[in-house]
């Protein structure tokens, strides 16, 4: 095999690791969730997926990965199938939630929950104005560990 079709199978492979990730932890807000005001980093870090929209030019829904680092550096990042999105920066905490704001664009996340389930919602802009938004929920490979 070529190297090309290597870097094509691991990219694939990516794609469907994050995609049944996403499924498995899919999430919309629940109806009657409750907003929870982020205080602090240490809420929200660790590894959240879900699909998102608005990232491309399309409607295409964007399998979507944020980590986010207990000091709120984060990662951000989806599998496309003409590449890979990538993006990392530092978030700041305005009035209980996480915001960025970069050359590519915009970001606000609100925390929700309801029964125990938590969803990070994504609202934003990319260039040239694009709305973008996204439903995320903690990464099932990165579930807390028990004490």
């Amino acid at each position: 095999m070529t190297m090309r079709w290597e870097v094509r199978r691991l990219a694939a492979l990516v794609v469907a690791a994050l995609a049944l990730s996403a499924c498995a932890g899919s999430g919309s807000v629940p109806q009657g969730a409750a907003q929870v005001p982020i205080r602090d980093f240490r809420q929200v870090a660790g590894k959240w997926d879900g699909n998102a929209t608005g990232l491309t030019t399309g409607s295409d829904i964007q399998v979507f990965r944020l980590t986010i680092g207990e000091d709120g550096k984060y990662q951000a990042g989806t599998a496309q199938m003409m590449g890979v999105y990538a993006g990392s920066g530092t978030l700041a905490l305005q009035d209980g939630r996480l915001t960025t704001q970069g050359e590519d664009g915009t970001a606000t996340y609100t925390l929700y929950e309801s029964d125990g389930k938590r969803v990070l919602r994504l609202e934003g802009t990319v260039k040239p104005g694009r709305p973008v938004s996204a439903n995320l929920t903690p990464s099932v490979a990165a579930a807390p560990k028990k004490k």
